[in-house]
C-alpha cells in the first residue's frame, strides 16, 4: 500500500474498528471483565467515529507529514490485531492473555506516541491526538491496575 495521506487515514479507522471488534469478542468471551472490555470498545467505537468526521471534514492531503514508515507500522499493528482476533476464535487465548494483549495494544500507542509519530498539520486533528493520548495513558493504567488482580498476568 502506498503512502498516501487517504491510505494512512483507512488504516487507522481500519485499526482501531479491528481493535474494537477484539474488545467486543474479549468482552463476551471473559464476562467477569466484561466491564472494561465494554468501556475501551466504546472508546474505539468514538474514536473510529471521530476519525472519520475529520476525514470528512478536512482535506485529507493536508492532515498529515508522512514519514516512510508509517504505513508500514499501521499495517504491522493490523496484523497482529488479526492474529489475536484468530487465536481467540481458535480458544488460543484465555483471561490473563487477553489482558496482556490489551494492554500491549495499548500501551504500544502510548509508549511508541503512534498518534504522534504521523505529526498532524491540522491543529483539530493535533488536538484529537493528544486526546486519545490522554485517553490511551489512563487506559493503561486502569489496565495494570486490572492485571495485578489477576492471577498468571504477568506483564514484563
Amino acid at each position: 500500500m502506498s503512502n498516501k495521506q487517504e491510505d494512512i487515514l483507512v488504516l487507522l479507522i481500519t485499526n482501531e474498528s479491528k481493535i474494537e471488534q477484539l474488545y467486543k469478542m474479549f468482552m463476551t468471551e471473559f464476562t467477569s471483565h466484561q466491564t472494561l472490555w465494554s468501556r475501551l470498545a466504546a472508546k474505539k467505537r468514538y474514536q473510529v467515529e471521530s476519525l472519520k468526521d475529520l476525514s470528512l471534514r478536512l482535506d485529507c492531503h493536508k492532515l498529515f507529514k508522512m514519514h516512510e514508515y508509517s504505513s508500514r507500522i499501521l499495517n504491522y499493528v493490523g496484523d497482529f490485531i488479526d492474529e489475536q482476533i484468530n487465536r481467540l476464535k481458535q480458544g488460543k487465548i484465555f483471561l490473563h492473555d487477553a489482558l496482556i494483549v490489551t494492554l500491549r495494544l495499548e500501551q504500544s500507542l502510548k509508549e511508541n506516541n503512534s498518534w504522534a509519530a504521523l505529526e498532524p498539520k491540522h491543529e483539530d486533528v493535533s488536538r484529537f491526538f493528544k486526546r486519545l493520548n490522554y485517553q490511551t495513558e489512563q487506559h493503561v493504567n486502569l489496565l495494570f491496575k486490572v492485571c495485578d488482580r489477576v492471577p498468571a498476568c504477568q506483564i514484563g
